[in-house]
Order: structure tokens, then sequence, then C-alpha cells
């Protein structure tokens, strides 16, 4: 595969000397690859607009995929089982994209994940309208539904966290500049779901087909956004053969525990809150909606402030980040144990906002600091991956456990988020401060 080449940025030294050899046996950087190899913040910010913009597409279907399963004639089982398939294709393909994005250039690698994710996004547009109009049914159906929505846009879609990451990572040495940035990358994945879910429900009121329509088109902004002002990898920046990263590297490991533990519990409260509102409260299915969008909304949004504006000002290193996260969370399960009340109930929402934005940054951040450049690929695979599997067990597991016992769900997350708050608080590598290998 060719490189690809760009002329030198100002920010960039001519003649940049090969790098040494680092102990571990990974080429190492000279002072004047550290500063090539930096991309201008100007490129990284451009880098959150395309991932915003390919969330949003996928974020619009969110608020009108039960509406629209039951105009196609789906079982809810069906979309449960395309979203899960969906899950697995990330968690499985993530370490790919993210150690092909340092081999071929992130420019590459996102041109063809997000033009296949709007080639799945349009033929799923056109299956749900056949669909809706009964003119295909049954198995068909089903299988068209889970190949374009669940195991093509999953496996495409991928692509943009690991890739947005390893690019950020190789780029951004130090532990605090990281922070920021891969805040920033968690609270445009929220504003895009919160975008999204206002956008998707506003648009269908000119009827389910119109967000279909909407989706891909959001899609194809992002490709013309990436095409037209995203520059390419220079050819030094390029890594031939980006190592694969293991799940039980000891350099990873402990965060992966955490970071399963973290998104087991947040997504069970993500698929669980809108039963438990009207369960608890005895409420129609219209005024639960309402209430669960606002509840959703109060959450996602204090998450936003959180990774996007208060972990960049704060002094806080990774680990503690997860400490404190960890702690919030684990506080937001048990008020949702006892919450029997709407304020009672906001409150475990807003602390549970504040622990997941406060949690997210850390985990995301800290595998890196102890991984070269040319690793950051791997790793960022990794990470997204273990988050994919959690949000492909998580559905079956805890509508089963709310399906029991209501209340069950809630203490399984409070125990398994305790767990993951001492487990922070005495792994020694969750202790000591991080290496930042540049």
């Amino acid at each position: 595969m060719s490189d690809e080449t760009l002329e030198p940025s100002s920010a960039q030294p001519a003649g940049v000397q090969p790098a040494g050899v680092h102990p571990a046996g990974v080429d190492a950087p000279t002072r004047d690859e550290t500063a090539s190899r930096q991309a201008p913040y100007g490129q990284i910010k451009l880098v959150l607009l395309i991932m915003f913009l390919a969330y949003l597409g996928q974020m619009i279907l969110n608020p009108i995929i039960a509406p629209l399963a039951r105009a196609m004639g789906l079982a809810e089982w069906h979309i449960g089982a395309t979203i899960s398939i969906a899950a697995v294709a990330l968690a499985l393909l993530s370490q790919f994209w993210g150690r092909r994005s340092l081999r071929v250039g992130a420019k590459k690698v996102l041109l063809t994940a997000m033009t296949l994710a709007f080639f799945a996004l349009c033929g799923f547009a056109v299956v749900a309208w056949l669909g809706m109009q009964r003119l295909w049914v049954g198995v068909p159906l089903v299988l068209a539904v889970m190949l374009t929505r669940g195991l093509i846009y999953g496996g495409s879609i991928a692509a943009i966290a690991p890739t947005a990451q390893a690019y950020i990572t190789s780029r951004v040495p130090g532990e605090k500049e990281r922070l920021k940035y891969l805040g920033t990358a968690g609270a445009v994945q929220g504003l895009a779901a919160i975008i999204g879910a206002v956008l998707g429900g506003a648009l269908a009121v000119g009827g389910l087909i119109v967000p279909l329509i909407v989706m891909p088109i959001m899609m194809l902004l992002g490709l013309v956004v990436l095409i037209s002002k995203m520059e390419p990898y220079a050819a030094e920046q390029v890594v031939e053969e980006p190592p694969r990263i293991s799940f039980l590297d000891p350099r990873v490991f402990p965060f992966l525990v955490v970071g399963q533990l973290l998104f087991l519990s947040f997504s069970a409260v993500q698929i669980l809150i809108g039963f438990v509102i009207q369960d608890r409260f005895e409420l129609n299915a219209t005024t639960t909606a309402s209430v669960t969008a606002a509840i959703m909304f109060i959450m996602s949004i204090v998450m936003i402030i959180i990774q996007g504006g208060v972990v960049p000002r704060i002094s806080w290193d990774t680990r503690k980040l997860l400490r404190f996260g960890m702690s919030g969370m684990t506080l937001a399960m048990v008020l949702f144990i006892f919450a029997d009340g709407y304020v009672l109930f906001v409150v475990a929402s807003i602390v549970m906002g504040i622990g997941f934005g406060l949690a997210l940054p850390g985990y995301t951040t800290g595998p890196t600091l102890d991984m070269s450049p040319s690793e950051q690929g791997g790793v960022a695979g990794v990470i997204s991956s273990n988050s994919g599997w959690a949000y492909a067990i998580a559905p079956v597991l805890f509508t089963s456990l709310y399906g029991w016992m209501p209340v069950l769900p809630f203490l399984v997350g409070a125990v398994l988020l305790g767990f993951g708050a001492v487990f922070t608080m005495i792994h020694p590598l969750l202790r000591r401060s991080p290496a930042v290998v540049e």
C-alpha cells in the first residue's frame, strides 16, 4: 500500500532524522520527530467535527427506532439483535481500523469507513421504506435490516472512534493535552446524541422516512468536510507495521477491566431508564417518553459540561479522574435504587452524568500514556472494542435482570461500579503516575 504524502507544514521541521531504538524494541522518535508528528490543532478540531457529523447520522435513528420497527412489522427482538450485531461488528473491527489508520493515514481510513457507512444507511433507508410499504416482509426484511444497519454499518462506524483517538494521541504528547482533546471527543459524541435525538424526533413529524433520508446526508456532509479540509499523513508519520495490542497487555488490561464495568453499568441505565420511569411513576407511554427524554437530556448535558469544560480545566490526572468518576457512578446507582420521586431521580441522573463525565476521559486517555506512538492505533482499537462488547452484552443481561426483579440491575450495577472504584484505588498501575511515552 503506498503511503500518503504531504508538503511539510510550517510546524514541521525539514530533514527529520531516523528514530533511535526504544528499549522495548519499538522505534523511539527523536525530539524533531516528536515535533513533526504533532498535527496542527486546527486539524484535530476538524477530526472532531467529522466525528460529530458521523455520529449525528447514527443518533438521529434513536428516537424513532421503536415506532419504525412497528411500522415495518418487526418484532422488538429483531431490532435488539440488529443493535447487538452492530456492537459485535464494532468490537471485532475496532483494532483493525485503529492500527490501519496509522499504517495508511487517518484520512484514508475515515474516507473508506464513512463511505461504507453512507451506503449502509442509504440501503437501510430503502429497506425500511420497502418494509413500511409491506413490499418486503418476513425473513428477507429482517436479514436486510441486520445486514445494512447491523453488520455493514456497525463494522464501518467502528473506525470513527479509534481513528480519531489514534490521530490525537499519536500527535499530542502530554497527559493534560490528551485529556483535553479526548475529553472533548467524548463531549462531541454526547452532543451528537442530544442533537440527533432532537433532530430525529422533529424530522419524524414529516414521516418516519424523513429522518432515514437525513441520516446518510449527515454522513455525506462529513465526507465533504473530510475530503476538502483534512490533510493526509506526511510520509514520516506513517507506521509501516503498527503492533497489535493484546487485551491482556499489562499496560492496558487494568483499564479495560474498569472500562468494561463502566460501560456495562452506564449502558444499563440508558437501556432501563424508560422502563423504570414508567413503572415507578405509573405513567402512560406518551408521558413516559417525554419524561425519559428530559432525564436523558439532563444527564447528557452534565456529561458534556464535565468532559468538555471541567476536565480540561482541572489538574487531575487520568487515575484520579477514574477513581472519582467510578465512585460517583457507584453513588448514582445507589440513588437510583431508592429514587421513588422525581427529585431524587434527577439528582441520581446528574450524579451519574458527573461520574461518567469524569471517568470516561480517564479511561480513554490512561492506557495511551504508557504506549509508544506506533502503538496508539492498537490501543485505541482495544479501548473502542472493549466498550463495543459491553454494549453487546448489556441489553440482554440487564433487561433479563429487570424482568426478574426491577431493582436487581441497579444492585448489580452498584456492585460492579463499587468493585471498579476499589480496583482503581488498589491496583498498582492505577495508583502510580503514568510515564508518558513520546
